[in-house]
């Protein structure tokens, strides 16, 4: 049956939480659709897209209670991590504030990249697909055991030159300008762009992972397979090598499922010894 339209907004309010949690992206349309099949109920669009809105308050709370509640984040960061930093940038539109940029290195994780790290940081986003449609950047390096490090995280409203010029400029004052640093991101012309500018002296090298994807819209067969050996390798005598390596292995047991112990050590010394001096064992920075 059809009821009124302030008790349906709460009833329809009630429904799409529960839709909204599954999938925040979800539009009224569709949530009007689905409820009137559901219920067998007669709703109107404009009281779905009212529920709906006080759904998402209810879920996320408003634009203006985020709003504050991030400058009382900023606030609770440097208080409990002394010298941390939060930079919150923002943009004024017909006299009203809205909320740009955020940028959040700690300082453990500063301290942590200067003085432990490889002078190497990775640099990416991901679409965010909640209330706001922005983009989550990271910083990440590399320790001593090749495992990743974070240094810093923060919202972008988009990937464009301007944001990334702005999120980079916000890596160097919290890090610095390292005399040696090699600078990984993706084949995103912004950020690449942004990095030049920002810091150029650094070694620049684009992400595997994206070139590896991107061959594969061009190029087909078994290459791929043999991509990643290769950009781990760090020298060309090492790739030789390893390459050499893997077929005395396949021609001393072509028969065997796996390795033995003492393979695997009469390997690691041939390959050493015939790269010599090359760097073998010593991991590229990427």
């Amino acid at each position: 049956g059809k009821v009124t339209s302030m008790t349906s907004q709460s009833w329809v309010a009630d429904k799409a939480a529960t839709m909204l949690k599954k999938d925040p992206t979800i539009g009224a349309v569709k949530i009007l659709k689905e409820l009137q099949e559901e219920h067998h109920v007669t709703l109107d669009y404009h009281t779905v897209w009212k529920g709906k809105q006080k759904a998402a308050t209810s879920l996320y709370g408003s634009w203006e209670e985020s709003f504050r509640m991030l400058y009382n984040y900023k606030a609770e960061i440097e208080l409990r991590s002394p010298r941390s930093i939060v930079e919150i940038d923002t943009t004024t539109s017909e006299g009203e504030v809205h909320f740009s940029k955020l940028f959040i290195p700690f300082k453990p994780c500063i301290d942590g990249f200067l003085n432990g790290c490889r002078p190497y940081i990775s640099i990416d986003s991901t679409h965010l697909n909640g209330k706001w449609k922005g983009q989550l950047a990271v910083v990440t390096a590399l320790d001593g055991h090749n495992w990743m490090f974070p240094v810093a995280y923060g919202f972008i409203e988009s990937e464009n030159e301007d944001n990334w010029a702005w999120f980079m400029n916000q890596v160097k004052k919290a890090i610095g300008d390292p005399p040696v640093l090699a600078v990984c991101t993706d084949a995103c012309k912004g950020l690449e762009n942004a990095v030049k500018k920002v810091f150029p002296q650094a070694e620049q090298r684009e992400c595997f992972r994206h070139m590896w994807h991107n061959f594969q819209k061009y190029f087909h067969g078994d290459v791929f397979g043999r991509l990643w050996p290769a950009a781990r390798a760090s020298s060309s005598r090492l790739k030789e090598a390893l390459a050499s390596g893997a077929r005395w292995i396949r021609h001393r047991r072509p028969l065997s499922g796996g390795l033995r112990e003492v393979d695997v050590v009469q390997m690691s010394g041939w390959v050493a010894e015939k790269d010599g001096d090359a760097g073998c064992g010593r991991a590229a920075a990427g």
